[in-house]
């Protein structure tokens, strides 16, 4: 929010993108406590949007110069920045689990 209000002045126009889990070898690559290879797929990254399509729509997003957009499967995804403003403690002890 920052950044699009200094920014406004001289068109330049910002989008934020708030991603669910998306379908990445992040997981793979992630190193352990020992500095080697975790080699595998978390259950949240398995189950994320694909990347062609979070790229799609990220796209969209930014080409509509729309000032945030929310791009996830999950529906906690949505909530999380209601919660954030509303009742952020509600939101730190979800997150926690």
């Amino acid at each position: 929010d920052g950044l699009r209000a200094e920014a406004a002045h001289r068109s330049v126009h910002v989008t934020m993108i708030c991603p669910g889990y998306v379908q990445t070898a992040l997981s793979l690559n992630a190193l352990d406590a020992k500095g080697e290879k975790h080699g595998q797929m978390d259950e949240s990254t398995r189950r994320g949007m694909p990347t062609n399509v979070f790229v799609q729509r990220a796209l969209a997003a930014v080409a509509a110069r729309k000032p945030q957009v929310i791009i996830a499967q999950d529906a906690s995804a949505h909530i999380a920045p209601f919660l954030r403003v509303l009742c952020p403690s509600l939101l730190e002890l979800v997150m926690r689990k």
